[in-house]
């Protein structure tokens, strides 16, 4: 991932697997940042804060991946995996290192806390709307990707972890 936000791509532009996408800047203390929430066709959701953390979850609403602090996360069976890029001269390796349940939990937890900020932050109306697109007729249900947006976070009451990393799940 790019180690600056500016070298991110223009998700709201180029992100089309997503049919319902916003991003918004949002303040945070004494910084903002530039979260972009995009929503598949069938209903799976992405979250990405700046650069990191990414969250996304399948259409059953179910943790499936997350690229935090430079791991990868992935479902497995229900349970957390992290994997982690080691280079050398020579070669290249991804480490594999399943969360402990304690450790699951709590990026759970974590997971869950940073998206119910969210979601307070846009019900204080403490955010600049920087785009929304809407693309997907089904979608077109909603008003627009803003409350598609609030209402998804309103109905996350926990995070579950998925069987699988896909997002056909």
């Amino acid at each position: 991932m790019a180690s600056k936000s500016q070298d991110r791509e223009d998700l709201l532009r180029d992100a089309t697997a997503f049919t319902t996408r916003v991003q918004l800047q949002v303040s945070s203390g004494e910084r903002s940042e530039v979260v972009f929430a995009g929503f598949r066709a069938g209903g799976a959701a992405s979250f990405y804060f700046d650069q990191d953390p990414v969250y996304h979850f399948n259409s059953a609403g179910q943790l499936r991946r997350a690229f935090v602090d430079d791991y990868l996360v992935k479902a497995e069976a229900g349970r957390l995996v992290r994997l982690h890029r080691q280079r050398s001269d020579s070669e290249s390796a991804l480490l594999r290192d399943a969360m402990t349940t304690d450790e699951q939990q709590t990026f759970c937890c974590t997971v869950l806390q940073r998206l119910r900020k969210l979601l307070q932050r846009i019900v204080e109306a403490d955010f600049v709307l920087e785009g929304q697109v809407q693309d997907d007729e089904d979608d077109k249900l909603a008003e627009n990707a803003l409350d598609r947006l609030t209402t998804y976070l309103k109905q996350l009451d926990e995070i579950r972890v998925a069987d699988t990393p896909r997002v056909a799940g």
